[in-house]
């Protein structure tokens, strides 16, 4: 898709139950956001990201080490992906958090790749079926939607019990402690609580 550098766009206009967040629409973060998300064709067009998702992204921004505009397209990949598969998006941010701490590049010495730490040799069917490579593994939208596809699978083989799940997309099920799914836990709270 390609941009017309000369094309002028006139700011957005906001109800006024958003006046307070219109100085977002207009920061160099957000506009670059748009424009990565509006030139990768693996996002949608049509990903405006919501005053929630913003919210999202500035908190991930502030404790992790990542750019506001890398937020951003975490925060729009994973509402995506949770979404067309019935996951909560906290969640998957909380997978996110823990797996990666929000390090699109992270790599570890079994093979995990991306965000949220798939290992190719074990999901070589997924990564086919998405048509996705192993090198895409390390670009935000195809690692999240990966693992939101193995998460989801995890869960429908733990027959809806999500601590099981966590646990097996850790690869710890048999840890009796439940170190991983608690960890996951106290990520989502700290997504789930106000500013």
């Amino acid at each position: 898709m390609s941009h017309s550098a000369s094309a002028h766009v006139p700011p957005p206009s906001h109800p006024p139950e958003f006046a307070s967040l219109s100085h977002l629409v207009s920061t160099p973060q957000y506009v670059d956001s748009l424009l990565l998300a509006l030139s990768d064709e693996t996002v949608a067009p049509s990903i405006i990201p919501s005053a929630s998702q913003t919210a999202l992204a500035s908190k991930i921004a502030g404790k992790y080490d990542v750019t506001p505009v890398v937020a951003q397209q975490i925060v729009a990949a994973a509402h995506t992906e949770a979404k067309a598969n019935d996951l909560d998006p906290l969640l998957v941010l909380s997978v996110i958090a823990a797996e990666s701490s929000f390090n699109p590049k992270a790599q570890n010495k079994s093979g995990a790749m991306g965000l949220m730490q798939a290992i190719p040799r074990w999901h070589r069917d997924k990564i086919k079926n998405l048509g996705i490579s192993n090198s895409q593994l390390l670009s935000v939208e195809p690692n999240v939607r990966l693992g939101v596809v193995i998460l989801k699978e995890y869960l429908r083989l733990s027959n809806g019990n999500m601590t099981l799940a966590l646990q097996k997309y850790n690869g710890s099920a048999k840890d009796r402690s439940k170190s991983y799914s608690n960890k996951i836990m106290r990520h989502y709270n700290w997504f789930a609580q106000k500013g």
